[in-house]
């Protein structure tokens, strides 16, 4: 099965201060394939006359996707612009705390709208919906908040005795993207001198935004057009150790 990738890429690394380094990357993309298999292929559509529907924006494609990571010495502590004293205590604990992080942003991936296909005469074949109106984004997530307009899509009429498939292609619509900060504080105490303690604490997703998944989109099916589904808590890390 063929496939094939293209895309642009970019990325930013260097020290904003002596104390702050910041390293990011951006890439522009499109993959696009004949399907998301990755070990017995199968194909949505396998009769000859309707082979290259197959061929499309792979389910795994996402079209702008950013990450800008940081580290920082925070500038408490002896030797640093804040909390410089000789009291060796207070520098051993308001010293020497590194902060780090990662921002990223990403596309969401593409869906298919799907319709019931049991009135198809085609065994093995995906159906698809029929698109009766111009499509239109609401952005909305639940039960009440539709994602796009479901009235702008109908389950495909038999037209004689030949299979006939909806209107609408593979993952032709996109769902949300997702976006969040991953968070990490450290620090290392010299207990010795061959002995330290490295304290961690870390959160992923540190401003709890929810990640949707991509709505139902079987025009047959219930809850068509809403998103049902979310993942992305926060989750919270602590940890020390020991070297020797």
């Amino acid at each position: 099965m063929s496939s094939n990738y293209h895309g642009l890429q970019s990325s930013l690394r260097g020290n904003v201060t002596k104390d702050l380094f910041v390293q990011g990357a951006y890439t522009w993309s499109k993959a696009i394939n004949m399907t998301d298999d990755d070990g017995w292929v199968s194909v949505n559509w396998n009769w000859d006359p309707v082979i290259r529907r197959n061929r499309a924006t792979a389910g795994y494609d996402r079209t702008q996707v950013f990450q800008m990571g940081f580290l920082y010495q925070l500038p408490f502590g002896k030797g640093k612009a804040f909390g410089d004293t000789a009291n060796k205590v207070v520098n051993t604990v308001i010293g020497g705390w590194q902060a780090g992080g990662i921002y990223y942003a990403f596309s969401g991936t593409p869906f298919t709208v799907t319709a019931d296909g049991t009135r198809l005469a085609a065994p093995g074949n995906l159906q698809t919906a029929d698109q009766v109106g111009d499509f239109k984004y609401l952005y909305g997530k639940g039960t009440n908040t539709p994602y796009f307009a479901a009235s702008n899509f109908a389950t495909p009429t038999p037209a004689g005795s030949a299979p006939r498939f909806g209107t609408t292609g593979r993952n032709r619509f996109r769902g949300p993207g997702r976006a969040g900060v991953d968070f990490n504080l450290l620090k290392t105490f010299d207990l010795t001198e061959k002995i330290n303690l490295q304290f961690r604490a870390e959160a992923q997703n540190l401003t709890n935004t929810p990640w949707f998944g991509n709505p139902s989109a079987n025009v047959d099916g219930g809850n068509f057009g809403l998103i049902t589904s979310a993942s992305g808590e926060r989750q919270l890390r602590f940890g020390v150790r020991v070297g020797f």
